[in-house]
């Protein structure tokens, strides 16, 4: 089995003002001789599968967050392949920049998994 490694974030706060909600889920794994690609996949996404007008924008700042955080990380994106999933949505509180966030949160918590090291065995 190929390693894999998966990070999520997720940011809510509808109790008081601003209200906001979004959030996805990120899996990690080497890229075959370093052709990596980031996927997206529209099949989770909010409402069931009805993908709202504005998704597209929210999928652009997840792809920013995601570019971002590897530079901050000093990864090279060419050497993963990098699928984000299971996108939280709002119709009201969702806005743009809680994806660049929580994208680069998911991607950060991917990796601490992904150089963690192995838990030992108890009997």
């Amino acid at each position: 089995m190929q390693k894999f490694a998966i990070g999520s974030s997720y940011l809510f706060n509808q109790g008081t003002e601003p209200a906001f909600l979004g959030g996805l889920e990120l899996q990690l794994r080497r890229a075959v001789a370093g052709q990596g690609k980031v996927s997206v996949d529209f099949l989770s996404s909010p409402n069931d599968g009805a993908i709202p007008e504005c998704f597209d924008i929210f999928v652009q700042e997840a792809l920013r967050g995601v570019q971002e955080a590897s530079e901050k990380l000093g990864v090279k994106l060419e050497d993963f392949e990098i699928h984000l999933s299971r996108f939280a949505y709002h119709d009201v509180d969702s806005a743009p920049n809680i994806y660049r966030q929580t994208a680069e949160y998911a991607l950060k918590s991917a990796f601490d998994a992904w150089n963690a090291s192995p838990l030992p065995k108890t009997q």
